[in-house]
Formats: C-alpha cells, structure tokens, sequence
C-alpha cells in the first residue's frame, strides 16, 4: 500500500486591477454574494473588487487565508489518502 499527503492546497485568485478591465459580459456572475449565493451583477462584481483594492489586495481569492497581495498563503491538508499499489 502507497500512502501519498498531497500537502498544499492553493485556491485560485483574481487580478483585481486586470479583472476591473474586462467587459461587462466576462464579470457576469464571476462571483456569488457570500450571504445569499446570488451570482453579482458586472456592476456589483466591480463594487466589491474596487472595496477589496481599497483594502491593499492585488488579487482575491475569496479564502480565508490570504497574504499580504489576497493571494491564498496555502492549506495543509488534514487527511492523508491511501492507494493500493
């Protein structure tokens, strides 16, 4: 039996300054409201881009573990799981 940790895992993040340059038709529904799952409107998804920019962030990821730019720093992973070999 092999036993493989994938380690690391990173989630995707958005370049805010290049994503606040795409059309309105590329924004739309490209994030969902936290709260309700409603996907956000070209103009709400810009709304919140430019609120996340005002924060410092470069990038946002939408994790709950971001560095300094809103990149994801990486999540460790909790299980280990097996193969048969």
């Amino acid at each position: 039996m092999t036993h493989f940790v994938s380690g690391v895992t990173r989630h995707i993040c958005i370049d805010i300054q290049g994503a606040l340059r795409k059309s309105d038709k590329w924004l739309d529904g490209i994030l969902q409201d936290a709260e309700t799952g409603r996907e956000m409107s070209p103009n709400e998804v810009r709304h919140f881009l430019r609120k996340q920019q005002e924060k410092g962030f470069s990038f946002f990821s939408g994790c709950d573990n971001m560095d300094s730019s809103g990149r994801c720093a990486g999540h460790q992973a909790l299980e280990e799981s097996s193969v048969q070999a």
